[in-house]
């Protein structure tokens, strides 16, 4: 009689463990699934055409033509991070674009200057958002779909709707153009303003709203 108690309180326990691991590995490819399927992707493609796919080439390729979208990525990843949403990051990105070129054309002034320039106004948009949701508790999903409104235009009317275009000074288009260990630099136009979109020594063009992600 002493040994039915015994075996019955170890029967969950014993139902537990499974469970416990299949929680884990449900935890885990939620976590990490995407990067997973990414490198199983890599792996087959690879296998699949060795020769053109798994080339160094190829894989410099694409690490150049994802930078905008993996910096895109982090910038909206901070916020989901606390559960919340930013919708202005595409307009954000796509002012980047028309003021750094912009201020380096129209205005005349020099690539560092024009650089710091969009810099502080990005921080800017994102101190108003945060504001917005921190002090005010607006919903970020509201608030971010205002700014991103407001900030397309103002990249609209600062552009007149119309294409940038203009020379550019070497030491900007330089900065996308050189290579670290073999990879395009992830700043300058392609990381920060991607205006390599449309630029060609000597001269640039940019699109308002249009140069956007």
């Amino acid at each position: 009689m002493s040994d039915t108690p015994t075996g019955a309180a170890e029967a969950p326990g014993a139902a537990a463990g499974p469970q416990h691991l299949r929680q884990g590995v449900l935890g885990v490819l939620g976590k990490w699934g995407l990067a997973f399927l990414a490198v199983a992707l890599l792996i087959v493609f690879s296998l699949l055409e060795p020769d053109s796919f798994a080339t160094l080439d190829n894989y410099r390729s694409i690490l150049d033509n994802q930078t905008i979208v993996v910096l895109l990525a982090f910038a909206a990843m901070v916020p989901l991070i606390v559960g919340r949403f930013d919708l202005s990051v595409a307009a954000v990105l796509s002012i980047s674009h028309v003021f750094a070129i912009g201020i380096i054309i129209k205005q005349g002034w020099s690539p560092a200057i024009a650089i710091l320039a969009t810099l502080a106004f990005v921080v800017i948009v994102g101190l108003v958002n945060g504001l917005l949701v921190v002090i005010l508790q607006v919903d970020a999903f509201v608030a971010t779909l205002g700014t991103s409104s407001i900030v397309g235009g103002i990249a609209l009317a600062y552009s007149g709707g119309k294409t940038i275009f203009g020379a550019v000074p070497a030491s900007f288009t330089d900065l996308a153009r050189g290579k670290f260990m073999g990879v395009p630099r992830l700043f300058g136009e392609k990381g920060f303003t991607s205006v390599e979109q449309r630029c060609a020594r000597p001269t640039c063009e940019i699109n308002g709203l249009t140069s956007g992600y």
